[in-house]
């Protein structure tokens, strides 16, 4: 099996990363190292990251956060995830042996929320579901989980750093025409935290998430357009 860096931006997630890290530590897959692009976070986030033995980058917004730590990574196999992540202990095994099994270059997750209510779980089907039969045509992915070769990434120059919004489907949709592309099934599968959402309003994040969908030059969406800072 080949080295596999998990590269995960930060930003004030030090009652978060604990978690993931947590279930990093108990993997029944081994060979992977962790590498934190932390941006500028003032709680205790880097200490954390450096007592779990993670290597440790600057970071920034998520795209610029991916990228800076996929510079000093040194695995042939990139995973991204965000901070507010929880995963199986086999997660990574069995992720591991559907990317070879499948022949992949790169790949996304299904996911499910980690607050669980009715609506989150409504949500996170549609969108799956969504992923599922657009895989082909037009790939998406929640940047929070994608599984990408180095040197595809390489090939494609990383993230767009101009996109603050829609950086993850930009990612893999370039990603897919130089390589095959997949969305894993459910025996591989994460699950991210609905806070922000919760925080904003569902109803409020689904109607801002079709008016960004709508803008046709994304690099003028702004970060704090999407959540609030």
């Amino acid at each position: 099996m080949p080295l596999i860096s998990i590269i995960i931006p930060t930003k004030n997630e030090e009652k978060r990363l604990p978690l993931l890290l947590n279930c990093l530590k108990r993997q029944t897959f081994k060979d992977f190292e962790v590498v934190v692009a932390d941006a500028k976070s003032e709680d205790q986030i880097r200490e954390i990251a450096k007592n779990y033995g993670c290597k440790i980058v600057d970071g920034g917004v998520p795209s610029v956060g991916r990228n800076n730590g996929a510079k000093v990574a040194k695995g042939d196999i990139f995973i991204f995830f965000d901070a507010d992540i929880i995963i199986p202990k086999n997660f990574l095994e069995v992720s591991l042996k559907l990317f070879k099994k499948k022949k992949l270059d790169v790949g996304a997750f299904y996911t499910f929320a980690l607050e669980k209510k009715v609506i989150n779980d409504i949500i996170v089907g549609v969108i799956n579901v969504h992923m599922f039969f657009t895989q082909k045509i037009k790939p998406y992915a929640w940047g929070f989980g994608i599984i990408i070769k180095r040197e595809l990434h390489e090939a494609i120059n990383g993230f767009n750093e101009k996109l603050y919004y829609f950086e993850d489907s930009d990612y893999v949709r370039k990603a897919s025409k130089l390589g095959k592309f997949a969305i894993f099934n459910k025996k591989s599968k994460l699950r991210y935290s609905f806070r922000r959402f919760e925080r904003e309003g569902i109803i409020n994040m689904i109607f801002k998430c079709l008016k960004l969908m709508s803008k046709k030059d994304k690099t003028k969406i702004k970060y704090k357009d999407y959540f609030k800072c």
